[in-house]
């Protein structure tokens, strides 16, 4: 099938195709406008103290949004939220959440967000979920990434879009 010369030459490609992202890497570290990898860390201790504030950091969101948004239960607020800066086009503040927050739960009581997914690095938390404003409503499809300093939620961005009616494809968007 091959001859050496082919398969010489097949070798020396594969060995370039897996050395050049290598190269390409060590030839970007000397550009400032790289962002290096993380530490590895030094010990199993620090890796586990990393696993512990990323573990942390996704139940006092969990928590913090739940208590708000699905138990309606606004004291989470000041507790959780604080000092707070809105991404989104609401107003900044705990004071901007509580002035959308609270004559949108009065409209809609019954109003929830269904977590789906939720991811954590370093002290970022995302929170992928089915946003509905009543039991019947379709709903929608919600990223929200929050920004955690110590015990307190500090930023948030979202994104949202309805769930169509109908779909072109048979993939959940869950």
């Amino acid at each position: 099938m091959f001859n050496k010369s082919t398969l010489k030459q097949l070798r020396h490609s594969l060995i370039w195709a897996l050395c050049l992202p290598v190269l390409a890497q060590a030839h970007n570290m000397g550009n400032s406008a790289h962002t290096p990898l993380p530490p590895v860390p030094d010990s199993i201790e620090q890796a586990k103290g990393t696993d512990a504030k990323l573990e942390h950091n996704k139940q006092l969101v969990v928590f913090a949004f739940n208590e708000a948004f699905n138990k309606h239960d606004l004291s989470a607020l000041d507790q959780f939220f604080g000092p707070y800066k809105q991404h989104s086009a609401g107003a900044d503040g705990v004071e901007g959440l509580r002035a959308f927050a609270v004559p949108f739960l009065k409209q809609f009581p019954n109003s929830s967000a269904e977590i789906k997914r939720v991811m954590a690095e370093g002290d970022w938390v995302m929170l992928h979920n089915h946003a509905k404003i009543s039991p019947e409503d379709r709903g929608m499809i919600c990223m929200d990434l929050f920004r955690v300093d110590g015990e307190h939620i500090v930023e948030h961005w979202d994104s949202c879009q309805e769930i169509p009616a109908t779909r072109q494809n048979d993939n959940s968007p869950f």
